[in-house]
Formats: structure tokens, C-alpha cells, sequence
């Protein structure tokens, strides 16, 4: 008799509704102006989280485009204080896109940013550790990866390839070259 081997799961695609789509952008445009994420372990998983503190105040200082992002679906009347802004966190919490994090208890010193952490079922507070839990689309990774490696194939075999092509692409890069010194010599 064989052995039957246990198949690991496929992940599922996930699919977003418009709120959390809505608060993905307000969490990626939170991500590009400053909310600096740093790594640690937490569940024997490595997560990127950051500081409640520097969550509120982004929040609060691009209250308006966050607004503006989160409008359509997201019933959110306006983000002028620290309340507000916790709201939103909560919604993101409750929406599955925020998870909370605490110290870990066997950490000795107590870092700014700790290296430990454990999953905590909590609300956005003022001061605390939070991580987003979005799952972002690897289509665009894939088509790189493929593009890079054909594009590595094809230099390889570049010696195979027919004399013409080998020609052309000598006078693009004879015209260029000559035309990028011709303006360095113009420009001196």
C-alpha cells in the first residue's frame, strides 16, 4: 500500500468589499507619507507593525486627503481629533485589514520598537502596535520575474541570434553613444 501524502492548502485569492478597499488605499497612502513600519516576531511569523502614536498623527495631518480617499463607502464624518482617528483604526481593525499587537512579556528592556511581540485582540488605542494584514496581488511580481528571466535567456543566447538583429542593435548603440558625446562636447 502507498502512502497518501497530505497536500498543503492553497491560499485563497482574497477578495476585498469596497469598504476595505477603500481603507487599503487610506492604509497605502498612510505607508507612502512616513508610517515607518519595522519588523518583529511575533507567533513564530514575521510581521511589519508600527507605532499607534505616528498612526494618529499621519492621520490627522493628511486628515483631509484620507477623507477624500475613504469617502465613498466608509461612513467616517471627519478626522479632527485623536478620536477620530482611532475610529478609523478601529474600522480597519474590525474590517480585518489591522491586527493589534503587545510587548512580548519575556522581553527584558522595554525598546521603542520591540523585536518580540504576541497578537492581541484589542481596540486602536492611543499608544500601541499595530500591523496591516493586507494581502497584496502577486500578478505583477510573477510577470516580472518571468520577463527578467526570458530577458536573461535571451542575452545568453545572444551569439545565436541572427546577424541582422546583431547590426541593428550595434547602430542604436553607435548613433547613441555618438549623439550623447556629441552633446557633451556642445554643452563644454
Amino acid at each position: 500500500t502507498g502512502v497518501i501524502m497530505a497536500e498543503a492548502p492553497k491560499p485563497e485569492k482574497v477578495v476585498y468589499n469596497d469598504v476595505q478597499k477603500e481603507l487599503i488605499k487610506a492604509a497605502t497612502f498612510l505607508q507612502k507619507h512616513g508610517l515607518k513600519e519595522k519588523e518583529a516576531v511575533a507567533n513564530r511569523k514575521r510581521v511589519y507593525y508600527f507605532r499607534a502614536e505616528r498612526f494618529h498623527e499621519l492621520v490627522l495631518e493628511y486628515s483631509q486627503e484620507i477623507l477624500a480617499l475613504v469617502s465613498k463607502h466608509v461612513k467616517l464624518e471627519k478626522l479632527e481629533d485623536i478620536e477620530d482617528s482611532k475610529n478609523l483604526g478601529d474600522l480597519m481593525i474590525e474590517n480585518g485589514l489591522v491586527k493589534s499587537f503587545d510587548r512580548h512579556p519575556d522581553e527584558q528592556k522595554k525598546f521603542k520598537y520591540p523585536k518580540k511581540l504576541i497578537e492581541v485582540d484589542s481596540a486602536m488605542s492611543d499608544k500601541g502596535f499595530y500591523g496591516f494584514e493586507i494581502v497584496n496581488s502577486q500578478t505583477k511580481t510573477t510577470v516580472l520575474a518571468i520577463g527578467l528571466a526570458i530577458s536573461i535567456i535571451a542575452i545568453i543566447l545572444f551569439p545565436l541570434w541572427p546577424y541582422t538583429v546583431k547590426y541593428w542593435i550595434f547602430n542604436v548603440m553607435f548613433y547613441f553613444s555618438a549623439s550623447i558625446i556629441a552633446i557633451v562636447v556642445v554643452r563644454l
